[in-house]
């Protein structure tokens, strides 16, 4: 009998094997992703946490609020810039509030010098990832501050003095960088420290 040099098709078992394969391979790619994304996720809480912490030990520190402190230059000089008037805040307990939207850059100028956070962050009359404000740790994102203003211009409880996670451009548009499961598995981790 005579066995044929050459086999002409895969059998059965040998197809199931190789589908299976590839199944797994690209299985384990999906879930990957998932688990990038909770990475960036826990990332983006644990940073937020550090500079609610930078925010608390300067107000203990300097008994003002960075950004809006009005002795910054008195502190740094020329460190924190060469004019004063974009180096001081308004001193009415308000990040960014009341047509002071430079306080909200300079914060980040005055945690940086006062060694409470890592990096250095330029004075600059726009918010720009990772040159005057942090990079979030979600793609495409800034770290910034907010006070939301009612109409009669008193400051609302939920936006007063809030750290924000926004796009990274120069005009900080608040767009979806997050979606709504995302944004579930951030508050949970803040309200219930899951």
């Amino acid at each position: 009998v005579m066995l044929s040099k050459f086999r002409q098709a895969f059998t059965l078992v040998e197809l199931v094997i190789v589908i299976s394969v590839i199944a797994l391979i690209l299985a384990g790619m999906f879930s990957a992703g998932g688990l990038i994304q909770s990475v960036k996720i826990t990332s983006q809480h644990s940073q937020f946490i550090k500079y609610e912490a930078a925010i608390l030990r300067f107000v203990q520190t300097y008994d003002e609020l960075p950004g809006d402190i009005t002795i910054a230059y008195n502190i740094w000089g020329d460190n924190c810039d060469s004019n004063s008037s974009y180096c001081n805040g308004n001193g009415d307990s308000i990040i960014g509030g009341n047509g002071q939207d430079m306080e909200r850059v300079v914060a980040w100028r005055h945690l940086s010098l006062a060694n409470m956070i890592e990096g250095t962050y330029d004075v600059s009359t726009s918010a720009i990832g990772g040159v005057s404000v942090p990079l979030g740790r979600i793609d495409d994102s800034m770290i910034t501050f907010s006070s939301n203003y009612e109409s009669d211009g008193s400051a609302t409880l939920t936006g007063y003095n809030s750290l924000y996670l926004v796009a990274n451009d120069s005009s900080c548009n608040i767009r979806q960088i997050l979606t709504s499961h995302e944004m579930d598995l951030i508050d949970k981790k803040f309200d219930d420290g899951l």
